[in-house]
């Protein structure tokens, strides 16, 4: 009796880390797919759809921010890693909005063969550098007040030769998320 007990225990603690292994993975992923919206409301998202390319005006100071994917309207990584004083927690405390945009930068493109058409990619080789623009809006004056951006690493070397008909492509990592929220910090603090 005491080893069954003993077993319905152990399974039922193997069954509870199992649910919670799953819940955590499955969050960020339907968070993803919400874009945040059940828990920020689409506030971040309008923010980002005011985008200007001059700067002006400041930050509130003390402002929160959500930081939003620009490629796809969801809630960007960036978010969880900016500090707890500046990270908008609902849509009640949202001041701003860091809206992130993805850029791919070609930092070298080899030709094997030199190609007949412009437009043919075979027998290539090409270096992509991952970017990040950030801007950063004000909710109150609903205005870019700051921009900048951020490198990631650079990619591998293209081989020396490569089979005929090849289109190789080497991508870098993404930048680093804890160098930008230091800057939004300063850029919120400072204004």
């Amino acid at each position: 009796m005491k080893s069954s007990t003993a077993l319905s225990i152990g399974l039922v603690l193997i069954a509870g880390v199992f649910v919670v292994v799953i819940i955590t993975l499955l969050v960020p992923i339907i968070q993803k797919q919400l874009g945040g919206s059940a828990l920020y409301g689409e506030v971040p998202r309008q923010l980002c759809g005011m985008l200007g390319t001059s700067l002006s005006g400041s930050m509130t100071k003390g402002a929160k921010i959500v930081a939003v994917d620009q490629g796809d309207g969801s809630i960007h990584a960036l978010t969880n890693a900016l500090p707890d004083s500046i990270r908008a927690t609902g849509t009640s405390d949202i001041g701003g909005a860091a809206c992130v945009l993805t850029e791919d930068s070609v930092v070298q493109v080899v030709y094997y063969v030199p190609p007949s058409n412009p437009s043919d990619r075979r027998n290539q080789c090409h270096r992509i550098q991952k970017k990040y623009t950030v801007y950063l809006i004000d909710r109150a004056t609903q205005r870019t007040v700051s921009r900048s951006t951020f490198s990631g690493s650079m990619p591998a070397q293209c081989p020396r030769t490569a089979k005929q008909g090849d289109f190789l492509r080497y991508e870098g990592n993404l930048p680093d998320l804890a160098p930008i929220a230091d800057w939004l910090f300063k850029a919120i603090q400072a204004r």
